[in-house]
């Protein structure tokens, strides 16, 4: 796979009205992370995609990630997704994303607007909140039949300087993997306006891999 460069927020993309905000003081790594709070009467951050390349087919999303609130807070990761949604809240009519909680996950997929939930499964390592964890999304090519490639969807989190499964599921339709446009983010926002249910990330890589 090969590493992408990403340096400013202006490499990247982020949803309407909603602008990103920057932690100096809980961070994983120096100067700042990235935070999703409420402030000033607005939710931050919503969605940030990457704006090239943009298309990566098959490919990996690694971050640092820590959250004060256990239970459903959600915090998506978006891959292969064609057209950003239209508000920060709002899902892409076409794409997949992998929706994360402190205690579960879920592997979804939409086209033409129709969402498909294709894995609901508690996590096998819960989170500890306040804790920073390293984590990483890949998805790549299963491979049975050669007439009939599948795509495979692999969540793993180090433990103890491991990268140890979490979840992994086998999508059979593999959608848009011929598509020119495929792009890859995140959702991050905090669970309530009190400023101890924000979230961050920090240390995030994007890498595709190579035809």
């Amino acid at each position: 796979m090969e590493q992408l460069k990403h340096h400013s927020l202006s490499d990247w993309d982020w949803s309407p009205v909603n602008t990103p905000v920057l932690d100096t003081v809980q961070k994983y790594s120096s100067p700042t992370s990235l935070c999703g709070r409420y402030l000033s009467g607005v939710w931050r951050m919503g969605y940030c995609f990457l704006k090239t390349p943009n298309n990566i087919p098959y490919g990996r999303l690694v971050t640092r990630y820590r959250t004060h609130f256990s239970g459903d807070l959600t915090t998506r990761w978006y891959y292969r997704v064609q057209v950003p949604p239209a508000t920060y809240d709002g899902y892409p009519a076409d794409g997949y994303w992998y929706k994360e909680t402190t205690a579960f996950c879920e592997i979804w997929r939409s086209q033409n607007g129709g969402q498909v939930r294709l894995k609901h499964e508690n996590h096998p390592n819960p989170y500890t909140v306040d804790t920073w964890v390293w984590e990483r999304l890949t998805w790549y090519p299963y491979i049975d039949d050669p007439l009939s490639p599948k795509l495979a969807i692999l969540f793993e989190r180090n433990i103890g300087g491991v990268w140890t499964q979490q979840h992994l599921f086998v999508d059979e339709a593999n959608l848009f993997a011929s598509s020119s446009v495929n792009r890859v983010g995140y959702y991050l926002r905090p669970y309530t306006s009190n400023p101890l249910y924000n979230n961050w990330i920090d240390d995030t890589e994007v890498w595709k891999m190579k035809e």
